[in-house]
This record gives C-alpha cells, structure tokens and sequence, in this order.
C-alpha cells in the first residue's frame, strides 16, 4: 500500500451522514480537541461505518478520553484504535513520524500498511487504549528538553 491507496474525505463537505454510509474500512482522525473526536464520532461518524471497521485517532488527546472514544466504538460494533503520532507535520510529509497505537493487535496490524505511508517507526504499545497518549506525552518533553535544537 501507498500513498496513492490512501483516499481523504472532507467530514465538512460529506454528502450524507445516513447509517452504514461510508465507504470506508479504515478512517483516521486528527483534530484539534477530545471535544472534537467525540462529536465526530457520535456526531454521524461511527453510525455511518460498517460493523468491523476501524477509526484510529491520532490527535494527542487525554488518556481517559481516548478509553471513552473506544467505548463508544464497540457500542457502534466499531473498533476505535489511539494512535498518537509524533514529529510534526514536515515528519507527516517526510514519512519519519512515529505512530504510538494502542488497541487489539488484529487491528493495528489491519492499519499497519495504511500507518506506513506516513510513519517510520509504528510501535503497538498496550491491547487498551491510553497507553499511547501517556507515551506520547511522555516522548514529547523529552524531545522538546533535549532534542530540540533551540534548546542546544
């Protein structure tokens, strides 16, 4: 798979939020708030995917949220995977980010190929979600303190 088997949809221009809808098996989300990621997913999202399909989230958000977006999800029969991602946006185009997932191994190694065209390194932390985003939080400030070169 490559970046070219990676389709993007405009959740603000959707043509329709009907149930089992989408198209789509494996959706990721990185928006701006847990406030967001809840509304996305209760908002029309999980209703509108298919039983077994995945949503990964990729935005840093709390580790309690990121239990609750799961939740939901298996009540939706859809898998919510935590997948923060570290390294910024020139990492994004550069393919270098490191994508931290927590949740069932079958399905990370379902979203592997698809984490791969934008991640070097995909590292599946815990089966649960909540890991990742201690982890994540964690890589960040080391980062920051000591790899940062303003910091030098």
């Amino acid at each position: 798979m490559g970046p070219q088997d990676v389709r993007g949809w405009d959740l603000d221009n959707r043509p329709t939020m009907s149930p089992r809808a989408h198209p789509f098996s494996i959706v990721g989300i990185c928006v701006g708030t847990d406030d967001d990621v809840m509304g996305l997913l209760t908002g029309g999202l999980l209703g509108g995917l298919h039983a077994g399909s995945v949503v990964v989230n990729h935005w840093t958000g709390t580790p309690g949220n990121a239990r609750e977006f799961t939740d939901a999800g298996k009540d939706a029969g859809v898998e919510v995977l935590d997948a923060p991602v570290s390294g910024g946006r020139p990492a994004a185009q550069e393919r270098r980010l490191i994508t931290m997932v927590g949740g069932p191994k079958a399905f990370v190694d379902r979203c592997r190929p698809v984490f791969e065209t934008f991640a070097r390194d995909v590292v599946h932390l815990a089966p649960l979600p909540g890991r990742p985003r201690t982890q994540q939080m964690s890589f960040e400030v080391v980062r920051e303190d000591h790899i940062d070169p303003r910091r030098q």
